[in-house]
C-alpha cells in the first residue's frame, strides 16, 4: 500500500464514475461528488472501462476490492491511502423508498435494519 497526500492527488488525473442514465442529477448536474478528491477528472460511465483505464495507467480512482484484488496481488495496480483521509468518516446518505401496500420481504428488511444500525453508528462516532 502507498501512502499519498490529498495535495499530491489533487494533481493528479482521478477516474469516476458518472451517473449515465440521468436518475440521479443532482449527482452530475449541481456537481455533488462522492470520494472525488481531484479537480482533474475523467468521468466514465462503465465500471470496467474505469478498471481498464486505471490498469492502463490513466489514473488514479476507488474500486471495489473484489475487483482489484487480483491486480494488487500481482501488483498491475497498487492500493493507496490517503494521509488524513478516513473513508469510512465519509458520509453517503442513503434512503429507503418502498410502496405502503408491497413492503420489502425478510432480506429487504435485514437490509434495511442494517442501514439503520450503520446510520446509528455513523452518528456517534
Amino acid at each position: 500500500m502507498v501512502s499519498q497526500t490529498l495535495a499530491n492527488l489533487e494533481g493528479q488525473l482521478g477516474v469516476h464514475l458518472f451517473d449515465r442514465h440521468g436518475r440521479y442529477p443532482r449527482l452530475t448536474e449541481e456537481g455533488r461528488n462522492f470520494g472525488v478528491l481531484s479537480p482533474l477528472t475523467w468521468r466514465l460511465a462503465d465500471l470496467g472501462a474505469k478498471h481498464a483505464f486505471l490498469q492502463a495507467g490513466f489514473g488514479w480512482g476507488h474500486m471495489p476490492s473484489h475487483i482489484v484484488e487480483e491486480d494488487v496481488k500481482r501488483k498491475r495496480l497498487v492500493a493507496i491511502t490517503v494521509e488524513g483521509f478516513n473513508p469510512k468518516a465519509a458520509f453517503l446518505p442513503m434512503h429507503v423508498i418502498y410502496r405502503k401496500d408491497a413492503p420489502p420481504g425478510p432480506a429487504g428488511q435485514a437490509f434495511i435494519s442494517q442501514l439503520r444500525i450503520s446510520q446509528l453508528r455513523g452518528k456517534s462516532r
